[in-house]
């Protein structure tokens, strides 16, 4: 005879939601294969957002699904904890057209909007670069403790939009204004780890980056102190002597728990044998980000500067030797210069780069390191 006892049809509602969040550490398939066991356990998700709480989202018709499913779902059931959102499913040789990319800017932001605003803790996002550029975070999240945005405008942002947000990496940012530090004090002053991944110069006499870098080295000169003794050959004098802002020493670094600043660069896409002149100039440009980084020193008189190793090339290169500077319990790091990639490898990479960052996110959501050494180790 069976021995009587519990079962999951008889087991009680908290220890099931338990069972269940233990048991939907993925990217969602989890949760979507026990919303569909019965009629009880569906009820038991709808109602409790359990079957959501790590969720990953790739494509127009993931994200129109997903919006749709919140919408048939009361706010207790709208508990998602960590989100991954893409718009691109990087098929090769397959781009969206201007429509469908709207289509996919609006259900991003609609999810952001009837999710639990208190529950989310970890969210990556790939807004899409146009005109019309997205808000890095287009709603307050009060939990939010890890965010990773692409292309999005991060010139403005509403006074405590994440008020405990922690980890931060910013990816070729569509949009900075030189005052981007005092935005994100505003907006997300609880900062301890940034992560900056641009192209350099996002203004037409000053580089914020630069700036920042300036700025959280505490330094008492001016940046065109700075840069005037780096030697440049293929930047204009202008990239160096900047506006009024180089001309005068920082205002106070307006992020004061910040403990890691890290600045790296993503790779310049070139047909044939590159771009001349522009792919040395994308070079000094790293050189330049290394000097400013060093306080204007030379390595070899840098007294507070090291090289070290930095985490595989997502391209599959090897490590590359990264610039690091310690300035009294504060660390700053900076990559070298990507190199030139040929642009018929520009899809290749498309994939490569949605699955690291899919394999990051789920580290990064369950706690458990991944293969990959992440940004803030460095």
């Amino acid at each position: 005879m069976a021995a009587k006892g519990l079962t999951l049809a008889t087991t009680p509602s908290e220890l099931l939601e338990e069972i269940f969040s233990w048991a939907c550490t993925d990217d969602g398939q989890t949760g979507r294969s026990i919303n569909l066991v019965c009629k009880q356990f569906r009820n038991h998700c709808m109602g409790t957002g359990v079957d959501i709480r790590q969720v990953y989202l790739c494509g127009p018709k993931a994200l129109e699904r997903f919006h749709y499913a919140l919408a048939m779902r009361e706010s207790e059931g709208r508990k998602v904890v960590s989100l991954c959102m893409m718009w691109d499913e990087a098929i090769p040789a397959k781009y969206l057209d201007r429509h469908t990319q709207t289509q996919c800017t609006a259900s991003m932001v609609s999810i952001l909007r009837a999710i639990s605003p208190d529950h989310l803790r970890v969210l990556y996002v790939s807004w899409i670069y146009s005109w019309s550029l997205t808000p890095m975070l287009p709603v307050t999240f009060p939990s939010l403790s890890e965010l990773y945005a692409s292309s999005a405008d991060v010139s403005s942002l509403p006074p405590g939009r994440a008020p405990n947000l922690k980890f931060l990496h910013i990816d070729q940012p569509g949009r900075l204004s030189l005052k981007f530090g005092s935005v994100l004090a505003t907006a997300c002053p609880a900062i301890t780890h940034l992560h900056i991944r641009s192209t350099g110069l996002q203004c037409v006499e000053d580089d914020p980056i630069l700036l920042f870098i300036h700025s959280y080295r505490a330094s008492q000169r001016s940046l065109r102190d700075v840069t005037s003794t780096y030697t440049q050959y293929f930047l204009s004098e202008r990239t160096l002597i900047g506006g009024p802002a180089y001309a005068v020493p920082p205002k106070p670094f307006p992020l004061p728990k910040l403990r890691q600043l890290v600045i790296s660069f993503p790779p310049v896409y070139a047909g044939g044998r590159g771009c001349g002149n522009g792919s040395m100039a994308n070079h000094e440009t790293g050189g330049l980000y290394w000097h400013v980084a060093r306080g204007g020193e030379n390595m070899f008189s840098s007294i507070d500067s090291t090289m070290v190793e930095g985490p595989a090339d997502e391209e599959g290169g090897k490590p590359k030797k990264l610039l690091r500077v310690d300035l009294g319990g504060r660390k700053l790091v900076v990559f070298p210069a990507s190199g030139d990639r040929d642009e018929d490898l520009l899809d290749e990479d498309r994939v490569t780069r949605r699955a690291a960052l899919k394999a990051e996110w789920l580290s990064r959501s369950i706690g458990v390191p991944g293969v990959a050494r992440h940004w803030s180790e460095i």
